[in-house]
């Protein structure tokens, strides 16, 4: 022992045994120096990178290992062997290099990509055991991070971004796609994940600021039909749990915290409290037992099936997954079903034709009350009182917890009631591809695709909150007391409707050819137009029988309306002009230019208030006055003029309509913002009667030209709102138009 206490004070680099500095060049197998390769000590973290000229300095031990590493260079050790100098050649990687990887609107060879993409194939995904496919990314693709905010069941509440930049747009088999549709696909049917960042997004536009994860699932393959199946059962366990006090601690605490008042203080529990939980008179409770349970299961099981002929392949997949919570009542629980099919047949000689189908159909359950408020409220009644008033377990007490909220009834549904989420998607395409390069060697490379989709999701949610009972013992009469949980009464009974579709058409070219093997030309051009509505409704009753249907409730105080958030009811759409060219020589030289240009529409529905809404794709502003009327946002390409008109419509509302230029300052009411031009504290009552058009032209936009006159505008807003009659009004608004050099309308 002594020994070993003596050996672990001596330092550490007398271990080291005669470490030596090693320097040398690394090169490639053309000759060149390679910049940038990693240099390691192996079995170690000491590591360097060599410098433009390929060169290297490093400290190893005299009998180590060098390891030396390169994207697209096969890795390579050496053996120090007491050497100084060690000069190395690294090979071409050609199976890396040639490996296709997806990219906006095609593939590429790996070795031919310009910008920042990284991948990840479906195969090492899934050695990663998680039910989100989003959270078996974390630490595979550089630049990708993934956080997860709970792990509740069916939640999802995950993010990720790339290099910190926001949320990327989502790509699904070559669709514009959504975060929860990413997070709900079964990662058994997933081929290939690329993440674009950078100057390798500019294809998608200004919507692919953030970066884009292209997703591409799997497609069956020619020959022998194969047959999988995988399937798992596992059990959840919480790490570790807080453990409560139990009673005897809990009163010594709080008659230490008594005492020790700055004023003088007393004891707050006597001895005979203490007597009263050692002889059984008083009963304590162990939530963490009552709440947790000490397993939960959770399963999972993929079957699929792929095949095919030399012309028609298919890959059809079926999966479940359940997972429960980790209350012991069962009542927080996830399930998930999904299928998916992918099918393509050579219908005529160079024309080839795609069908894609996939659908999920999810539930989510959870008690009435949050999972979070669950947990607080068993940590805050502490364990001097029992959750049952009787000892034989069978009526809920409330005497002595705080607000006489009883844990136990908050976490079963069967007694205070549930929600459920219910969510379906359809989702599909159809792509019809020809290959001109069938008919005519001419035409070799050139390719035709068209492509169309229809995606649909419903939302079928309910929230029933049932009226419970709770029980305290009167020692004086023997009895319990019975008292309705004031917070549960009336039962109510919540119903909420979502509607969602999405069409897509794509027309793409592509070119993809090498002449004289050493010049290669590739490029895309295509045009996309995508059209999304979203549409809801909800309804709430108090119930006059506690049944989860909203024929039991009352007409007194009910509800019916609808969601107005940007994700709830809106009608958007996009059209973009696509292109790409690249043009490498000799597999060294690699120009590539991407290009899209598009552009969006959105219609928001508001209902009172004032509402900001943004296109996709540009800077347009939306704004409601309050009358619960149409607000539309048009976006145009950049040019020199601004119109900013606002005006009631068809005198019976109030709409406002804005065309705005990149970057512009735009002043309504109190605000201004260069290049941003939001709307704020826009407030004005417009007579219904009253037919009033404001606009204004200027040459060239900026802010010092549209200060004034605008101002003008906001005067005059004012003026109207005051009561002014319209010919003041127009006074008002041609002097604010004069004034600023623009042209009256």
């Amino acid at each position: 022992m002594v020994m070993a206490l003596l050996l672990m004070l001596i330092p550490a680099d007398i271990f080291a045994q005669n470490s030596v500095p090693v320097s040398g060049i690394v090169m490639d197998d053309t000759n060149e120096p390679v910049i940038g390769a990693a240099v390691m000590v192996k079995g170690t973290t000491t590591g360097v990178i060599t410098d433009i000229d390929g060169r290297y300095t490093i400290s190893a031990p005299a009998n180590g290992i060098l390891s030396f590493s390169y994207v697209g260079l096969k890795d390579k050790e050496e053996k120090v062997n007491g050497r100084t100098t060690i000069n190395i050649i690294m090979e071409t990687d050609s199976k890396m290099i040639d490996e296709v990887v997806v990219i906006g609107y095609g593939t590429q060879r790996r070795g031919s990509v310009t910008g920042a993409v990284s991948a990840v194939k479906g195969q090492d995904m899934i050695k990663t055991k998680n039910e989100n496919p989003q959270n078996m990314l974390t630490g595979r693709i550089p630049g990708l991070r993934v956080w997860q905010k709970s792990s509740e069941p069916g939640t999802f509440n995950n993010s990720f971004d790339v290099r910190g930049m926001g949320a990327p747009l989502i790509i699904i088999d070559g669709i514009p796609r959504s975060t929860e549709e990413f997070q709900r696909l079964n990662a058994m049917d997933i081929d290939d994940i690329s993440v674009l960042k950078d100057a390798s997004a500019a294809i998608y536009g200004v919507r692919a600021a953030n970066g884009v994860v292209l997703v591409t699932t799997k497609k069956g393959g020619a020959g022998k039909t194969e047959f999988s199946y995988n399937g798992s059962y596992t059990f959840q366990q919480p790490s570790r749990m807080p453990e409560l006090c139990d009673p005897y601690e809990s009163m010594t605490l709080f008659n230490e915290m008594s005492m020790n008042n700055i004023n003088g203080g007393s004891w707050v529990f006597s001895e005979e409290s203490f007597e009263a939980f050692r002889n059984g008179t008083r009963r304590t409770t162990d939530w963490n037992d009552l709440i947790i349970s000490n397993v939960a299961p959770q399963t999972q099981h993929d079957i699929s099936i792929s095949g095919g002929t030399e012309k028609t392949k298919f890959y059809i997949s079926m999966g479940y997954f359940y997972q429960e919570g980790i209350f012991r009542s069962g009542d927080l629980n996830y399930n998930k079903f999904n299928l998916r099919s992918n099918i393509s047949t050579e219908i005529a000689k160079g024309i080839k034709f795609e069908l894609g189908v996939s659908g999920i159909s999810d539930e989510r359950n959870t008690p009435y009350t949050s999972s979070q408020d669950i947990i607080r409220n068993y940590w805050r009644q502490g364990v001097l009182y029992p959750a049952y008033a009787d000892p034989e377990g069978t009526m809920l007490n409330y005497n002595g917890l705080d607000m006489e909220q009883n844990t136990v009834a908050m976490m079963t549904a069967d007694i205070s009631g549930y929600k459920k989420y219910k969510q379906k998607y359809f989702q599909s395409s159809a792509t019809l591809t020809a290959d001109f390069g069938e008919y005519t060697p001419v035409l070799k490379g050139l390719t035709a695709k068209a492509m169309f989709s229809y995606d649909y999701r419903a939302d079928n949610n309910e929230a029933f909150r049932k009226e419970y009972y709770q029980y305290a013992y009167d020692e004086q009469t023997g009895t319990y007391k019975q008292k309705v949980y004031n917070e549960s009464s009336p039962s109510n009974m919540r119903r909420e409707f979502y509607d969602k579709s999405q069409m897509l058409g794509q027309f793409t070219v592509n070119y993809d050819r090498t002449f004289n093997d050493v010049h290669h030309v590739g490029g895309v051009i295509g045009w996309e137009v995508q059209k999304r509505n979203g549409d809801n409704f909800y309804a709430v009753r108090d119930l006059a029988f506690s049944m989860p249907y909203l024929l039991a409730g009352v007409t007194e105080g009910q509800i019916g309306a609808m969601q107005t958030g940007n994700n709830d009811l809106y009608e958007q759409a996009n059209e973009a002009l696509i292109g790409r060219i690249n043009y490498p020589v000799a597999a060294r030289y690699l120009p590539e230019a991407p290009s899209a240009a598009s552009d969006a529409y959105k219609r928001q529905e508001c209902h009172g208030g004032i509402r900001r809404g943004r296109t996709c794709d540009t800077d347009g502003i939306a704004v409601d006055l309050g009358g619960g009327d149409a607000v539309e946002s048009h976006a145009v390409p950049v040019g020199d003029v601004v119109i900013v008109g606002i005006g009631n419509a068809d005198g019976d509302g109030r709409q406002v309509q804005t065309i705005l230029r990149q970057p512009a300052a735009v002043l309504i009411g109190e605000a201004v913002r260069q290049g941003d031009a939001d709307l704020i504290g826009l407030e004005a009552e417009i007579d219904q009667a009253l037919r009033v058009q404001i606009g204004l032209v200027a040459r060239p936009v900026g802010a010092d030209v549209l200060d004034a006159a605008c101002a003008g505008v906001a005067a005059d807003l004012d003026g109207l709102s005051a009561g002014k009659g319209p010919a003041a009004a127009d006074a008002d608004i041609g002097t604010a138009a004069e004034s600023s050099g623009a042209d009256r309308l």
